[in-house]
């Protein structure tokens, strides 16, 4: 990244403080963890809790992912529980 530096004022070598804005405008965006995410007959799917005790998967697109978490594009809504855990036997109970 190269900034402008008309004035001379920064030199090489020298540490700045700085704030970097970006031009796209932010938006919100539903995050589920990583290991929330299984694949079912090729297609991402999380399970939604539907009690505490019921759930029932749904699947969903993802966008971006920082490794630990996954941006949910369609699927899910804001608010809803996910599971976080288990969910290797949750989905194997699907193909019982």
């Amino acid at each position: 990244m190269a900034v402008d530096n008309p004035s001379h004022h920064l030199r090489p070598g020298q540490s700045v403080h700085a704030a970097i804005t970006s031009g796209d405008p932010a938006h919100t965006a539903i995050l589920i963890p990583h290991d929330s995410v299984v694949y079912v007959d090729g297609k991402a799917t999380a399970f939604v809790a539907e009690t505490d005790t019921r759930v029932r998967p749904v699947p969903v697109r993802l966008g971006g992912s920082d490794g630990t978490r996954h941006e949910v594009l369609e699927g899910l809504e804001a608010g809803q529980r996910v599971a976080a855990t288990g969910v290797f036997a949750l989905k194997s109970e699907l193909f019982r």
